[in-house]
């Protein structure tokens, strides 16, 4: 019985080595294949905000100016006056 315990306890220690190694292996794969993607996606992204800082600064201008003319456009209609005594 003991020597039974024994066989049996080599048995799933053998099938416990050999998941965590497969799982080990899957994971490592999966790490570095994230990786690569997400350095990739880093730059992707880093380069879509220099692009958007390049278009603010070149187009900054243009926006102020629409803006201050809208601002200090003014269109005043007066009421037409008033005629008799109500």
């Amino acid at each position: 019985m003991a020597e039974a315990k024994v066989e049996a306890e080599k048995i799933v220690s053998q099938f416990k080595d050999t998941q965590e190694g497969t799982y080990k292996q899957a994971l490592n794969a999966v790490n570095s294949a994230t990786g690569d993607e997400g350095n990739k996606l880093m730059a992707s992204t880093n380069a879509d905000i220099a692009e958007m800082q390049g278009d603010f600064v070149e187009r900054k201008g243009d926006v102020e100016d629409m803006l201050v003319n809208l601002v200090t456009k003014v269109e005043y209609k007066p009421r037409p006056a008033r005629t008799g005594t109500q």
